[in-house]
């Protein structure tokens, strides 16, 4: 006679485990059930759910399936308790329930915390150079922030530097697309962008896991010299003592046309030397070698050169100086060969001079070369900042604060005789005034931490002085970056002027965190709180 089934399955540990939890779902683990007739795998299980403070409502299965051990309940309500239960049958119908019998596994929504959302998570590349990296992607949408208001992070890392770090490297409302510059040539580079809801909840693209392996790789081009069309130098005059030479201007990818260097390399030919750079200009096609000996061969060369020193070469060209026929031997006179500084800022230097006379050539036809040289560098070569006819004064522009310059004006008959101030092997040395290179300054860089909870670090520090910039428009910047997680960018917080003291938010319980503070002044100089270099570390309160 055949002995009825009536024992229920056995479980060793009949609690319910909870996995997962978030605003609109939660997932439970369990341990699967044994029987001495039922198969593991023929074993059902029943998933019963209610909401445990609506008294109007019933308990309802969600979900009834054989060798189950996990499940996740969905579109549930936010901060909302829900009570669970699972119960195991074998095929006689005999039932155990989990937890146990009349008691059931509670757990509590949490609030209303989506993130953005993207329908394409790509980051598009639309533009490299050997210095950039031009991107794009689509923008997202949040059920709570409106799009406008929707922050975005651009972050990128060397990625196969020896020490990887991601660096956030802009932050900034309602944007789909960022240039990287400033980027090393022919790298490899791992780019994400971040965006952010205004209750502080991310998304990230390509994805959301924020591991290295799952950003976008883009490689920056290899370095471009400027094209030249016409490699031809073309010899416009030739004098006794001076040649006239032109080309065709350059072009480059990224320097502006403008903004291309040539320098112009002189050397007798025959002579087997480098040569020596008699110029050194942008933006010009066209020049003058003066000073030269009558009836004498010249190699003459054209380098042109971008911002990012990559070079073209013209080529070189050979010409012989004329006979000197003119009987003019006599260069120009000047009573006073003195130069006279009439003003010097940070940046600029004014000079003037008496003109010269010549016995054969009009005042108004001497030509002036005006040169400068840094002195404090000593790679820097002379060059021409300016030459015209008939002008004794002049202003060089651009030049680096609290530097020493060497300077000389030369003047030249139609013959090519030339005198030059102040005098034939001396140059006037003058310096610019210092700019602003002094960093703020603080009387103790010490980062006081204030009040640590679960989820937020406050701090505050010394005001930072200045010389020149007033208080209240020191500028600070605020880092923060998770200390234990090497993946975690160096994130800018927050920044402005007049505040020193700032609490972190919306961090997680029992997190250690590192922070620093950068004061900068109105010139760019920076002092970092507590050390260049230095971080304080935090870990907040669990819960």
């Amino acid at each position: 006679m055949e002995t009825q089934d009536t024992r229920s399955p056995y479980v060793e540990h009949k609690g319910l485990k909870v996995i997962f939890v978030s605003d609109e779902s939660f997932s439970i683990r369990w341990e699967k059930a044994k029987d001495k007739v039922t198969p593991t795998w023929r074993i059902r299980y029943v998933v019963g759910l209610k909401e445990a403070d609506n008294p109007n409502d019933s308990w309802h299965i969600v979900a009834e399936e054989m060798d189950i051990d996990t499940f996740t309940f969905k579109e549930l309500k936010p901060s909302t308790r829900y009570s669970c239960y699972v119960r195991a049958y074998d095929e006689a119908g005999n039932m155990t329930q989990y937890p146990g019998l009349d008691s059931y596994l509670t757990v509590t929504t949490r609030k209303y915390d989506r993130a953005p959302k993207h329908q394409d998570s790509n980051i598009k590349v639309t533009e490299t150079t050997p210095h950039s990296i031009s991107i794009q992607w689509e923008k997202a949408t949040d059920d709570v922030t409106e799009a406008k208001n929707l922050k975005y992070w651009v972050v990128i890392m060397e990625y196969e530097a020896e020490d990887r770090r991601w660096w956030i490297v802009h932050e900034e409302k309602d944007i789909c697309t960022y240039t990287f510059t400033g980027l090393k040539a022919d790298t490899l580079y791992g780019i994400q962008v971040e965006v952010i809801d205004e209750a502080g909840n991310i998304n990230q693209y390509p994805n959301n896991t924020g591991y290295l392996s799952e950003c976008l790789l883009a490689r920056t081009e290899h370095e471009c010299p400027p094209t030249v069309k016409n490699k031809r130098i073309e010899v416009t005059e030739v004098k006794a003592h001076s040649i006239s030479i032109k080309w065709e201007k350059a072009t480059d990818d990224e320097t502006l046309q403008k903004d291309l260097l040539y320098q112009i390399v002189l050397k007798e030919a025959g002579n087997h030397s480098p040569g020596t750079i008699i110029c050194k200009d942008k933006g010009i096609c066209a020049y003058t070698i003066r000073e030269l000996k009558s009836n004498t061969a010249y190699c003459i060369e054209v380098d042109v050169i971008d911002e990012d020193g990559n070079g073209s070469n013209y080529g070189g060209t050979i010409v012989t100086t004329l006979e000197d026929n003119s009987g003019d031997t006599m260069a120009p006179t000047v009573l006073d060969r003195q130069l006279r500084v009439t003003e010097t800022t940070n940046q600029s230097i004014t000079i003037r001079w008496d003109k010269a006379t010549d016995e054969t050539t009009l005042s108004s036809d001497i030509l002036y070369r005006v040169g400068i040289c840094n002195d404090d560098d000593p790679f820097d070569q002379w060059h021409i900042d300016r030459e015209g006819k008939d002008f004794d004064t002049h202003t060089f522009r651009n030049l680096k604060p609290g530097t020493s310059y060497s300077i000389f004006v030369k003047a030249y008959d139609e013959t090519g005789n030339m005198v030059q101030y102040p005098d034939q092997e001396a140059y006037l040395t003058v310096s610019t005034k210092k700019g602003d290179i002094q960093a703020p300054t603080a009387t103790s860089k010490h980062l006081n931490v204030k009040d640590v909870t679960e989820t937020s670090i406050a701090i505050d520090w010394k005001p930072a002085k200045d010389d020149v910039t007033q208080d209240k428009d020191i500028r600070y910047v605020v880092a923060l970056t998770k200390a234990d997680d090497k993946e975690d960018p160096w994130r800018i917080v927050h920044q402005g002027t007049g505040f020193h003291k700032f609490t972190f938010k919306d961090l997680k319980p029992g997190t250690r965190y590192s922070f620093f503070v950068m004061a900068f002044d109105e010139a760019g100089n920076m002092i970092q709180y507590p050390g260049l270099d230095r971080s304080v570390t935090v870990e907040t309160l669990s819960w």
